[in-house]
């Protein structure tokens, strides 16, 4: 009886590396002062909590670019005017704060927040439509 080979962690070529050889160089360095919990980043950031907060408001915005971006689609093949989000005006940081809290509500599943705002849009653009 023939026995399986044992699975080693090359290739069988030599200028071919392992898929499972971990990486070095750039990809592997971590942040100085991070105790090898971070790693090195552009922002200079040592800490995985502070990591791990603009990482997600980064994943935050721009998911809701894309929602943005989808819904004027949307509007678009609807036959609709896109939606005034309210992001131009004096109030751009508040209006982009209350939408970002709503993304967060939506993402536990509560959408009356969300809805409000999208309904606030398309009634914000539909008083700017021209008449005629």
């Amino acid at each position: 009886m023939k026995r399986k080979k044992e699975a080693n962690h090359t290739s069988g070529r030599k200028d071919k590396p392992s898929r499972y050889v971990t990486p070095k160089g750039a990809e592997a360095e971590f942040e100085p002062g991070s105790r090898g919990w971070v790693l090195r980043n552009r922002l200079h950031i040592q800490r995985k909590l502070e990591m791990d907060r603009v990482e997600f408001e980064a994943l935050l915005a721009a998911q809701s670019l894309y929602l943005r971006r989808m819904s004027d689609v949307m509007a678009f093949q609807a036959g609709l005017l896109a939606p005034d989000y309210g992001f131009t005006s004096r109030n751009t940081r508040e209006r982009r704060a209350v939408y970002l809290d709503a993304v967060r509500q939506g993402y536990a599943q509560d959408y009356e927040s969300l809805t409000t705002f999208f309904v606030e849009a398309l009634a914000r653009r539909l008083r700017k439509r021209p008449r005629g």
